[in-house]
């Protein structure tokens, strides 16, 4: 998997199929939202999601 990281006023990681080097698949696999903040939720390892939401 890809992780797409958005973290301006809101801290969300959205997850997609890993196609190559330069392409990431179109559809999202999964979801995680942080809240408020500005930083890297991934760089942080002691902090959970308060939401996630993965395909089965």
């Amino acid at each position: 998997m890809v992780a797409s990281v958005n973290s301006f006023l809101q801290e969300q990681v959205y997850y997609y199929e890993y196609k190559n080097l330069i392409f990431r698949g179109s559809e999202e696999l999964g979801y995680e939202n942080y809240g408020n903040g500005g930083r890297d939720p991934l760089e942080d390892e002691n902090r959970d999601p308060r939401y996630k939401h993965f395909k089965e």
